[in-house]
């Protein structure tokens, strides 16, 4: 495949490709801040949420992959991606600053405000607890080719374009979130699907 490295199997700079991982790296050897990456697997792809639920850690997909090949293309800031990697009849939250589905019912930013989160330490223990119950996944870069922050962040993407090589995403960890963070198109983010249907 052009692009990829073959010493290391999954490395690839294009962010025209489409990819997924299925995640299994070490969390020991990263440090506090998750800034060194892992490309060793470890023996567990389970991550628990704040009240203890044990979560199989899944699959982290390229940009191209969670918006079946249209999100390299977009450049348009808060522009929809048409369709997602969800099963039929659901969809990837909104996200994004603004523009007609930010705020509405399939948002991020409306689930926080339903549930009256603040993004500090408090409001970020909610969101891992029942019932959101969101896990610690991390990420994965392809361009380097290892895992990051798994058991330290959240990522998931939104189906909301930032520019012509980000992609708006939530970002959570034990201390804050935010519900507009944007990212490299290259990176491996996982999904929380929602059944379909603004309001």
């Amino acid at each position: 495949m052009e692009g990829t490295d073959i010493q290391t199997g999954n490395k690839d700079t294009n962010s025209k490709h489409d990819h997924t991982y299925y995640g299994n790296g070490c969390p020991n050897t990263w440090g506090n801040d998750g800034d060194l990456g892992s490309n060793t697997a470890c023996s567990t792809r389970i991550v628990q949420t704040d009240d203890t639920e044990n979560q199989k850690n899944g699959t982290y997909y390229h940009n191209q992959a969670a918006t079946l090949g249209e999100g390299d293309a977009m450049g348009t800031d808060n522009a929809i991606t048409p369709d997602t990697f969800c099963p039929l009849g659901w969809q990837l939250p909104y996200g994004g600053t603004g523009g007609d589905y930010y705020n509405k019912s399939k948002s991020f930013n409306y689930l926080i405000t339903l549930y009256g989160y603040s993004s500090g330490e408090i409001g970020s223990k909610k969101m891992r607890s029942y019932p959101i119950s969101y896990v610690l996944s991390g990420r994965y870069y392809w361009v380097q080719a290892m895992l990051y922050m798994q058991t330290i962040r959240t990522h998931f993407w939104t189906s909301t374009n930032k520019s012509g090589g980000n992609y708006y995403y939530f970002n959570l960890g034990p201390d804050y979130f935010v519900d507009n963070d944007f990212t490299g198109k290259k990176m491996g983010l996982a999904l929380r699907c929602i059944p379909e249907l603004a309001t």
